[in-house]
């Protein structure tokens, strides 16, 4: 599966007033370099991390007040480390209706995160894991 297959949201600052404005519906996100791609083994990309909820909204929440302590644990990107070297972020999200028979948020994104290093050679800089797989680190 790959970025372009699902309905996404407009491009939102990665901000806590334009998280809140969400529902709390289950979905994957994108979090993306507003000022461009950056390189990668194959090409370039604005992608810098792919995940998913159970509540979107609730897990952006979480990567925004993300802790040092979080962060080191491996629990957490280190999104705030990239916008202090001047990184402005944004986030889009893709809602995922609960349908029987269709894939569930970790499943979408594990799609997503394959397609991603099938064309870039290399899963996106702040992904640490894939959805029931190994560390990347």
């Amino acid at each position: 599966m790959r970025l372009e297959e699902l309905l996404w949201s407009e491009w939102r600052p990665f901000e806590l007033q334009e998280i809140q404005k969400l529902d709390e519906e289950q979905g994957v996100y994108a979090i993306r370099c507003h000022s461009g791609p950056v390189a990668r083994v194959s090409g370039s990309s604005d992608i810098l991390y792919i995940g998913s909820s159970g509540s979107v909204r609730c897990r952006l929440e979480q990567l925004r007040g993300a802790t040092a302590t979080s962060r080191e644990r491996g629990a957490q990107p280190d999104l705030p480390a990239l916008e202090s070297r001047g990184l402005k972020l944004e986030f889009s999200c893709a809602k995922l209706e609960g349908d029987v028979g269709k894939p569930g948020p970790q499943l979408v994104e594990r799609m997503l995160l394959e397609g991603y290093k099938l064309a870039h050679g290399e899963f996106p800089p702040a992904n640490r894991a894939i959805p029931g797989g190994a560390t990347l680190l």
